[in-house]
């Protein structure tokens, strides 16, 4: 009986053995009984629930973890687990209430940025998305989104401050988010800087855009990215941002290259849905519209020889490009492109680049703040930009003398060879309007890369 010789290690020794030999349900059993006899014991309920996330459904779990939260609403391990079965049923609203509270009423609570930054864009963007559905005015709406988030962030602020440290908002793409886990990985700067940002600047809605835009004067400094386009993002545009934050902004450009890919082009302007490798073979796109075989389009993309010229000169255009942008911002990458691009492969697709570019990014913050750089020797774990890379070929190697060349698309981890490839491009195309193949091959046809090395 439980009740007269309970005895915790050993419980959780005999459900650990009968765990390794996949007999969960005799586990199962035990943990039942133990629950029955004492229902009040944490430790137990603890352990109940571990087991539970290394074994069971995520819905399962949740509702364990719902009933030991009732049962012990002050203790942070359980709180903990709670936090992780919300987030597996992905009920982002119940995780955010419970991240704040673990947080704001434990002081010395060491804070996952990662995590908690996750649970809020999520939380948040599901609410403003509620408000602009509503049938109101844009300007009404903009006000009540911006309500929101200076709520939230002035939840933020006075909780870094708790702390001793000021809060960076980012303002970023795809780019941003990495670099922000990669400054909130080092406690020595989080002791004094937290990262945090709503939603990469391209996801922003108008009137997200223009919410975000309102609140940045409760942040201590904005870090952000080269933003131009006055059309698509007006409110944020770095120039008329930079006028009114002062010396508050710190500006970093935009990582953009494309030496190492002269065959892709990119979908941008073209309405159709996204292509899974993100951008698209001139070559593929080609073959496809001349009626060519999937064979007959792999074997012309394999022996496909781009002009050394016509890549020298793609390289010395994305250095001029940089290079100028470079000049009217804060932190500056040309030099350190310029110095690394033959050693590895920097970028994945033309603006997806590695995380040692990222890790420069961010040291460049730190030297800005005029805190230490921080150690990147494993900052491998914050990769976040790899899901696709495509390939640099030999010829390319050659004409760049770069010290790497990898012939095949890698899909989340997963080589796909250059026929995978065609076929996947091939049955992409089918399925678009004639409109949109035919943008596709005009900008094929336009394109410089397509020149042959004895042209």
């Amino acid at each position: 009986m439980f009740s007269l010789s309970f005895d915790l290690g050993k419980i959780v020794e005999k459900v650990r053995r009968l765990e390794c030999s996949r007999q969960f349900q005799e586990a199962r059993n035990i943990f039942f009984g133990a629950l029955r006899s004492r229902p009040d014991n944490i430790g137990l309920w603890i352990e109940w629930l571990q087991f539970l996330q290394r074994t069971t459904e995520p819905i399962e779990l949740l509702a364990e973890a719902k009933k030991a939260t009732a049962r012990f609403p002050n203790s942070h391990a359980i709180s903990e687990i709670a936090l992780s079965a919300y987030l597996a049923n992905s009920m982002y609203e119940d995780a955010y209430v419970i991240v704040n509270k673990l947080y704001a009423e434990n002081v010395g609570y060491p804070i996952n940025f990662d995590r908690m930054a996750r649970i809020h864009r999520f939380a948040l963007g599901a609410f403003c998305e509620c408000i602009e559905k509503e049938e109101k005015y844009k300007v009404e709406k903009i006000r009540r989104v911006a309500g929101e988030l200076k709520k939230h962030f002035l939840f933020l602020k006075h909780l870094v401050a708790s702390r001793g440290a000021r809060l960076i908002y980012v303002i970023g793409n795809c780019q941003s988010w990495p670099l922000i886990r990669i400054l909130n990985s080092n406690k020595s700067l989080t002791d004094r800087y937290v990262s945090v940002f709503y939603k990469t600047i391209h996801t922003l809605s108008e009137v997200e855009m223009y919410a975000v835009s309102e609140i940045l004067d409760i942040f201590d400094v904005v870090v952000t990215q080269r933003v131009v386009n006055v059309d698509r993002y007006g409110p944020l545009v770095t120039a008329d941002l930079q006028k009114r934050l002062g010396e508050k902004i710190i500006t970093y450009p935009t990582c953009w290259f494309n030496a190492y890919f002269p065959d892709a082009l990119s979908s941008s302007g073209i309405d159709c849905p996204q292509f899974k490798y993100e951008h698209h073979s001139s070559s593929v796109i080609q073959s496809f519209v001349s009626g060519a075989s999937i064979r007959e389009a792999s074997d012309k993309l394999m022996q496909l020889q781009i002009s050394p010229k016509l890549i020298e000169s793609r390289l010395v255009a994305n250095f001029v490009e940089t290079y100028e942008r470079d000049k009217s911002l804060d932190i500056k990458i040309g030099n350190f492109l310029e110095r690394n691009y033959q050693d590895s492969q920097l970028f994945y697709t033309f603006n997806h680049c590695s995380v040692s570019v990222i890790g420069f990014v961010a040291n460049a913050t730190c030297n800005y703040l005029g805190e230490p750089e921080l150690d990147l020797s494993s900052i491998d774990r914050f990769e976040g930009l790899n899901r696709v890379i495509w390939p640099v070929p030999i010829y390319v190697k050659n004409a760049l003398g770069l010290k790497f060349a990898n012939e095949n698309f890698v899909i989340d981890k997963t080589p796909v060879d250059i026929s995978g490839f065609v076929s996947d491009s091939y049955s992409y195309y089918g399925r678009l309007s004639e409109d949109a193949v035919a943008n596709f091959t005009k900008q094929a046809n336009q394109s410089l890369t397509l020149a042959h090395s004895d042209e």
